[in-house]
């Protein structure tokens, strides 16, 4: 979820305003996220999504194939919610985006009765993603986690706070960068995770040779994400950092200096000048994440012999911290 602004003018903002008496959607999605955890005894992560499920009338919640990530259905005295089979890697985030469309209905009558018909494409999607947010990782747990870590370890790799608080919230990485950079400012830089993937989509069973580390997601602060270009990830673009392969090879969180002139991906080398003017050289925080269990070796499969190892990369990920500071 990039950074959100709904139109201040809009049908949707002024419906939420007159509903919660406040124009700030950010703040009506954090009043709304509070009352509903204060509510449900929610007072630590992670966020038990049950009880609010039942407090927000949703009966039944299914699995099926389905050509959206999931849906909303509206039943007698209450709600079903369908989650693609596809989706399951984002349930969580994904459940708490179908509650919050519940917010739209009016849960007095028998049957939900919608509220709101309204406002610009996407704009609904949009608030339900804020306010989705705000259930599954609530901006005062967050911050408050934030800064225990801290206490604990004022020297603690960026990274390894990421990895920390997506654990402690049950969220993806992914997640869970965009939240503590883009929505609440607590990291400041720009966070790359890369993947030993294809050159595209299409070339998924390509022989290992047309792979290569390519960018799959990134996050950036408030202060600089509206001014960062990076390459689509469905594009898969190509990472040209040579000290990538020491970073797998090494397998351990760590601090890398690297060569400015290694930056080659959208204008992130100019982002990261513009913040260390004149340094030809720039630290930067790495956490490879590798699967557990594997031994180097052969496999026999129905295709024939297969390197473990490249399998190993295949799904071998690294997470890479560009600050902005000097954390």
């Amino acid at each position: 979820m990039r950074h959100i602004s709904l139109d201040e003018n809009g049908e949707l903002n002024k419906w939420l305003t007159s509903r919660y008496g406040r124009k700030d959607i950010r703040k009506i999605a954090e009043d709304i996220a509070h009352d509903l955890l204060l509510a449900t005894k929610q007072v630590k992560p992670p966020i038990d999504l049950s009880p609010i499920c039942s407090f927000r009338h949703i009966k039944e919640i299914l699995s099926p194939a389905l050509k959206s990530d999931a849906r909303l259905l509206v039943r007698d005295n209450g709600f079903l919610i369908q989650i693609s089979k596809q989706f399951q890697t984002r349930r969580r985030f994904t459940l708490a985006h179908e509650i919050a469309h519940t917010y739209f209905y009016d849960l007095e009558t028998s049957k939900p009765k919608r509220m709101f018909f309204g406002s610009k494409p996407n704009e609904e999607e949009q608030f339900c993603d804020i306010l989705a947010s705000e259930i599954v990782m609530p901006s005062f747990m967050i911050q408050e986690e934030f800064s225990k870590v801290l206490r604990k370890n004022p020297n603690i790799s960026p990274l390894v706070i990421l990895e920390q608080l997506a654990q402690t919230f049950r969220v993806s990485d992914e997640a869970m960068a965009r939240r503590i950079t883009e929505d609440l400012n607590l990291l400041h830089g720009v966070i790359l995770n890369v993947r030993w993937l294809p050159s595209t989509k299409q070339d998924i069973n390509s022989q290992p040779n047309n792979y290569d580390w390519r960018l799959h997601w990134w996050a950036a602060s408030l202060d600089i994400v509206e001014q960062l270009y990076l390459p689509l990830a469905s594009k898969r673009p190509k990472l040209d950092m040579s000290s990538l392969e020491s970073i797998y090879n090494n397998r351990q969180p760590a601090k890398l200096n690297i060569q400015i002139s290694e930056v080659k991906i959208g204008n992130l080398k100019k982002i990261v000048t513009q913040f260390n003017p004149g340094l030809n050289s720039l630290d930067i925080w790495v956490y490879p994440i590798i699967p557990d269990g594997i031994q180097l070796g052969s496999v026999i499969n129905g295709k024939g012999v297969t390197d473990i190892e490249e399998q190993t990369r295949q799904q071998s990920e690294i997470n890479l911290f560009f600050p902005t500071n000097n954390m």
